[in-house]
């Protein structure tokens, strides 16, 4: 505040706003369960003006890595982390953007889901299920006999 006072004493104002262009508006995604995923979001001025400002999340389980930023394009890096996310959990909230050109607000929803070879290996219940899957997949059915709770 200080800073635009010293501005408009020497008679600078800031007469244009840069015009902000997201890369996305919302984020919608669904994502495996245990796992961190590293995500992006690319802020740009359409007007040449210089951006700055700060993000912040809504939820707990979405992190802005670096909140502070500032240019012409600009990536905001944020973490989605899903562990000890069960299958069929959902995230759900914003990414707030409070900018020199005004607040902004990006909604997520992210749905956890299960790895594959886990939805593969709980559809397993028979040795007959296990011979179905070979005959389909055999590459899978590999990758599922690795599994420590194959035998199980």
């Amino acid at each position: 505040m200080r800073e635009r006072i010293n501005r408009l004493a020497r008679g600078i104002v800031d007469a244009e706003l840069p015009k902000i262009h997201l890369s996305q508006t919302s984020v919608e995604e669904t994502l495996v369960s245990d796992t961190t995923y590293k995500r992006e979001l690319l802020i740009s001025s359409e007007n040449n003006l210089y951006i700055k400002g700060l993000a912040y999340s809504g939820h707990t389980r979405v992190k802005i890595v670096n909140s502070a930023f500032g240019g012409l394009r600009n990536h905001i890096t944020y973490e989605v982390d899903t562990s000890w996310c069960e299958h069929g959990d959902t995230i759900k909230g914003s990414i707030y953007l409070v900018t020199n050109s005004g607040e902004l607000e990006v909604p997520f929803l992210f749905h956890v889901d299960m790895p594959a070879f886990l939805r593969v290996l709980s559809n397993l219940n028979t040795i007959e299920d296990f011979a179905d899957l070979a005959q389909k997949d055999m590459d899978l059915a590999l990758r599922v006999m690795e599994y420590r709770d194959f035998i199980e």
